[in-house]
């Protein structure tokens, strides 16, 4: 008798960004987030374009939200306690 049959497959699910994010708690989302820049940064020549098209996407509420973001990491980094 063989050791094991390989079988390789492939299972394509489609979930909304609503529903994905309510299983995600906060580290996970900020990780997540750390994942689409470099996505981003690589997919795009210039920065200010990737920067334009990921705004596109947003509401005033997660601009805001992600500005109060990039204020506390820039603080925390001042105050030295940078991961």
């Amino acid at each position: 008798m063989s050791d094991g049959l390989g079988i390789t497959t492939e299972t394509t699910v489609f979930l909304s960004v609503d529903k994905l994010v309510k299983e995600m708690d906060a580290e996970d989302i900020g990780s997540f987030c750390s994942a689409v820049a470099l996505r981003l940064d690589s997919d795009y020549a210039n920065r200010a374009d990737a920067a334009s098209e990921f705004a596109s996407g947003l509401s005033e509420f997660g601009c805001r939200f992600l500005a109060e973001v990039v204020a506390s990491f820039y603080m925390r980094e001042k105050r030295g306690d940078r991961r």
